[in-house]
């Protein structure tokens, strides 16, 4: 992750901040992360639920609400374009098996649910994507 955050910072001049999932098992993964600085600024986000986004110093709240929302506007307004690679490819899978499920209760859940599919890359994108950090590289605006 050094060798990575470190090249981004050389290509683009900005300090990467590096958002890690630390809801459930993922705990042990963001404190190994910021125990070791294991490269960038680091910031831990718990998922919630619900459509709000709450930032305090190296930490995050999340709803999946709020990710899948701003993630389904950012891909409809063309804002996010994919390589032809087949990481991209397995993303675009994914983003095609992600689903919103809401039950009789109107408790809504989001994910990949059929026997077989992921969303692991969808949540990686849409932590990735979360916020609107505003740097400009030349003419081109990094969302």
């Amino acid at each position: 992750m050094a060798r990575v955050t470190s090249k981004v910072e050389l290509k683009t001049g900005n300090t990467p901040t590096l958002y890690v999932d630390a809801s459930g098992v993922g705990q042990p993964v963001a404190d190994l992360i910021e125990a070791e600085g294991l490269g960038g600024e680091f910031t831990a986000v718990y998922f919630t639920h619900g459509d709000q986004r709450k930032a305090e110093h190296k930490k995050v709240t999340l709803g999946k609400a709020h990710l899948v929302s701003r993630l389904q506007v950012l891909l409809q307004c063309g804002r996010i374009h994919l390589p032809r690679t087949a990481e991209a490819e397995a993303l675009a899978k994914e983003l095609l098996d992600y689903e919103i499920q809401v039950d009789e209760n109107a408790n809504d859940k989001y994910g990949a649910f059929k026997v077989g599919t992921h969303d692991d890359l969808v949540t990686a994108l849409g932590l990735a994507v979360q916020v609107d950090h505003g740097h400009r590289i030349g003419s081109a605006h990094l969302w």
